[in-house]
């Protein structure tokens, strides 16, 4: 009997070592191999065979008392065959399974136990929220308006180089109708279906035009230039029956004024002729356009920030136009820039000497 066992163990062990000689070929490990792929081949059968063979073999020894060595009767678990790395890698296997699932299990366990936020941190929170928004709105709500104010000083910078193109090719003059002031009202296009269209009023000379339209090509076709990021409206010409809407009016926000163009007059050949900007004493304290809700000033207290005398200004627009407007605060439109509006903000205006400031 002792030398059937020995020469079975030493088949096994050869076949064993067979194996483990193939899987160093193949790059795997033979434990792996032995526990899990092998068994799926014929190899794998074969060893997981003899492996139940001699477990069984031994265990019959022992209870039997039959003679052999004390490997024999010790079982299969104590012989050097094989049996015992495999047996220590189907442990290990096992161990590393469970000790994953068992990870698994606290970390499910770890997600249900957490708790949400009581109703009061919430409220603590939330209020927390509320005064740092309360602190920093008031912040951005001064920046967004300097950012306003920024673009209408550089719209207005824009506007003086445009006068001077124009200037340069029509003698030193601005723009003005053969009777030596420019056109008194603040239409683009004849009506909101022109408009969309694109289809601008042809002269401008006409009554209906607005007098910023005889420089729309010297600024680049631009109409957006004549319109203060801050304006809300512009005189919308209710007297006369016209109900196109605020947004109509926009692109001519910036008013003229009137009076330098009426205050001293040439006759010429082809009419009347305004002064020159050239010809200015006090070009620095001369408004040429500036912030308004007109788009013409013909001067006096009722329609310019002029008093020369008076009360009050503004008087058109705060009494005899202001039942045609009630939902309109034509103050603010002179007054479009800060944040103490009305009379505590600022009113842009480009200069005869073209510096544009408050």
């Amino acid at each position: 009997q002792g030398g059937y066992f020995w020469s079975q163990r030493f088949r096994r062990t050869v076949d064993r070592t067979g194996v483990e000689n193939r899987c160093h070929q193949q790059g795997r490990c033979h434990r792996t191999a032995l526990c899990g792929e092998i068994r799926q081949s014929g190899h794998g059968e074969f060893f997981d065979r003899k492996r139940r063979e001699n477990w069984g073999e031994g265990r019959e020894r022992q209870h039997t008392g039959g003679s052999g060595t004390s490997h024999e009767r010790a079982g299969g678990p104590q012989r050097h065959d094989g049996t015992d790395d495999i047996k220590k890698a189907d442990g290990q296997d096992n161990f590393g399974i469970n000790k994953i699932n068992n990870r698994q299990m606290k970390t499910k366990k770890g997600i249900r136990g957490l708790n949400g936020f009581t109703l009061i941190e919430l409220l603590v929170v939330i209020a927390i929220i509320a005064i740092l928004a309360a602190m920093l709105l008031p912040a951005l709500a001064g920046a967004k308006e300097k950012g306003k104010q920024a673009y209408c000083i550089n719209s207005l910078h824009q506007l003086d180089i445009v006068f001077h193109m124009y200037e340069d090719d029509n003698e030193d003059w601005l723009h003005h109708t053969t009777g030596g002031g420019p056109p008194n009202h603040g239409k683009w296009y004849m009506n909101p279906r022109a408009k969309a269209a694109r289809k601008l009023i042809p002269d401008p000379n006409s009554g209906d035009a607005y007098w910023g339209l005889a420089y729309y090509e010297y600024g680049g076709r631009n109409i957006r230039l004549w319109r203060c990021p801050a304006a809300k409206t512009s005189d919308e010409w209710r007297e006369d029956g016209l109900k196109y809407g605020a947004d109509f009016w926009l692109d001519a926000s910036y008013g003229i004024n009137g009076r330098f163009f009426s205050a001293k007059q040439f006759r010429g050949t082809r009419g009347s002729h305004p002064r020159k900007r050239s010809q200015l004493v006090d070009a620095n304290q001369t408004i040429i356009i500036q912030d308004a809700g007109e788009q013409k000033m013909d001067g006096g207290p009722s329609d310019t920030l002029a008093a020369n005398g008076a009360a009050e200004n503004l008087t058109q627009w705060k009494y005899s136009l202001a039942p045609l407007y009630p939902d309109i605060d034509w103050v603010s439109e002179w007054f479009r820039h800060g944040s103490s509006k009305p009379y505590g903000a600022a009113c842009e205006t480009l200069w005869g000497d073209g510096h544009a400031s408050p």
